[in-house]
Formats: structure tokens, C-alpha cells, sequence
């Protein structure tokens, strides 16, 4: 059965991703995904914050993090809405948005484990 086929009949969401990757691999986007460097956002950006999140986060520097989180917190940052970026590959978008929203979730998940003690709070920042 051919991979589009697949793809159009899976029952299962496991199934369906796993024709969307074969896919992706048989037209070439699976490399697409993979490089950073696109016009269709701003990938530096994108790096330079995923970056920067994942320090803060391992730091404890809860303040900083709460700052950083609330700048990104915006569908349209770096870029990242662009209906291209969505268009090209069946199994997702570029790695690197991925990641990135991979680490607003996690930072988020921190932000809300962290001590709510004001005093706690500080003395960890």
C-alpha cells in the first residue's frame, strides 16, 4: 500500500504518524524539517530563546523565566504562524519549532510546580 494511502486510512493515531514520517521521508521533507535556516521565520530567534528558556529552566531562575515566557507567549513570535511552515511536511513543522514549543511547555510546567511561597520564590530566583 502506498504511503499516501496509508496515511488517508490510518485508524490510529501511531499508525497515521507513522505514515506521515514514512511520507515525509519518501518526498524529502523529513531533510526539510530538519534545517534550520528558513526565510519563512525567524529560526534565530527561535534558537537563541528555546536556548534560553532550557537555561533558565535548569538555573531555577524562575523570575527571569516568567519575563522570557511572557514575551513569547504570542502565536505570531519569530514567525512561527506562518501557514508555510505547516503546508510542507505531514508530519509537523520544522524540528526547531518543535523544540521550541516543546520548551514553553516544560518551562511552563516548571513555572507552575515552582514554591508559591513569595519568600521561596525569591530566595530560588
Amino acid at each position: 500500500m502506498k504511503m499516501r494511502e496509508r496515511l488517508r486510512t490510518a485508524t490510529t493515531f501511531k499508525e497515521w504518524r507513522e505514515a506521515a514520517i514514512n511520507l515525509d521521508d519518501e518526498e524529502g521533507c523529513t531533510r526539510w524539517r530538519s534545517v534550520l535556516q528558513s526565510g519563512e521565520y525567524d529560526w534565530r530567534l527561535v534558537l537563541r530563546t528555546t536556548r534560553n528558556l532550557a537555561q533558565l529552566r535548569a538555573e531555577s531562575r524562575a523570575n527571569e523565566l516568567m519575563s522570557v515566557l511572557g514575551a513569547v507567549m504570542n502565536r505570531r513570535f519569530g514567525g512561527i504562524d506562518s501557514s508555510a511552515l505547516y503546508r510542507r511536511a505531514h508530519a509537523g513543522t520544522k524540528l526547531a519549532i518543535e523544540r521550541f514549543l516543546g520548551e514553553v511547555e516544560e518551562s511552563i510546567a516548571f513555572i507552575q510546580a515552582f514554591p508559591e511561597s513569595e519568600a521561596e520564590w525569591n530566595r530560588r530566583s
